[in-house]
């Protein structure tokens, strides 16, 4: 068996640019397209790598394909690097910040209907305080976020926060819930009502978020707990932008949040009313990941947005 001392210290051999080529490879899968962007030739790329692999004593891509898989050691080499960049970056930051000047960029990924319309504010103030400080703000599928923020490559997530307590790396605090409905030409129903009354609405066209979202998740698993049939006809969107328009060009019917309704107010229900009724609603939040030090920008722009939660949409 071997002892712990067989192994190499990489405190005393991994050195920055050694961080700096790994990120470039996990990216771009590919040692000319790392030269490219680091500014070397693919040759000192690939010696680079082969000197890391031979302090490390194993693989660290192996090619599938044509491209360049991380093994499983590099997978967790690349996961300490990230977090020492991410170190370095908040360092660099609390430099400015002794300034009394904060810079740099914040990136805000972000999928959650009943923050989108508090996202101007939040900026405006944070605008207001810090003109030089950037915001990203990135709208995108719910996977797709959450392996944005697990890389360290997003500062912090506005989200439905269903299941994201369960992760080890993240932290969340909600800021607001709502409940979602179902959108009939004119007329606005309960989620509720709908269920109660299944067979008259399964096999209309329905309007849906598209799959990997979590609201679509949500129902189709409230449908199959209840032995409910998935409707057939349904027309899939990522994005709110003209589905009212598409529900009403094709007569049919929209599951939607209810901060996209005009007068949500008319619908509204208590939190227990809603537990009580199977009404379908959404805890909706920031979420960051709880193993790395935010930099003193992102610390400001998370401190205004929880200043400034909205007001619940769930109400009596």
């Amino acid at each position: 068996m071997q002892k712990a001392n067989d192994f190499p210290d990489v405190r005393r051999f991994l050195k920055l640019r050694h961080i700096t080529l790994l990120h470039a490879l996990d990216t771009t899968r590919s040692m000319k397209a790392a030269a490219l962007r680091l500014g070397v030739s693919t040759a000192a790329v690939s010696k680079s790598c082969i000197e890391i692999e031979e302090l490390l004593g194993a693989k660290l891509f192996e090619r599938l394909g044509g491209a360049l898989e991380p093994t499983e050691l590099c997978a967790r080499v690349l996961t300490a690097c990230r977090r020492i960049d991410a170190e370095l970056i908040a360092l660099n930051e609390d430099i400015v910040h002794m300034g009394k000047s904060l810079r740099g960029t914040v990136s805000i990924g972000f999928q959650a209907p009943a923050l989108h319309t508090r996202l101007p504010n939040w900026c405006a103030t944070v605008k207001r305080e810090h003109p030089y400080l950037t915001l990203r703000c990135e709208y995108g599928m719910r996977a797709t976020l959450l392996s944005e923020l697990e890389a360290n490559r997003l500062d912090m997530l506005l989200i439905d926060l269903h299941e994201i307590d369960v992760h080890p790396r993240f932290a969340c605090e909600p800021l607001t819930t709502e409940f979602c409905v179902v959108v009939d030409e004119d007329k606005n129903l309960r989620f509720s009502d709908v269920l109660r009354r299944w067979p008259e609405y399964v096999n209309r066209i329905w309007v849906l978020p598209v799959q990997g979202m979590a609201m679509r998740g949500r129902f189709d698993s409230l449908l199959k707990s209840r032995g409910l049939a998935l409707p057939r006809r349904i027309i899939e969107v990522n994005s709110p932008i003209a589905a009212a328009e598409i529900g009403a060009a094709a007569e049919a019917l929209m599951f939607v949040p209810a901060s996209m309704l005009t007068h949500p107010h008319n619908l509204a229900v208590t939190l227990d009313d809603a537990f009580f009724q199977s009404e379908m609603f959404m805890t909706m939040g920031v979420a960051w990941l709880s193993d790395t030090r935010m930099t003193p920008s992102a610390r400001f722009v998370f401190d205004a947005i929880l200043a400034d939660r909205p007001m619940e949409a769930l109400q009596s």
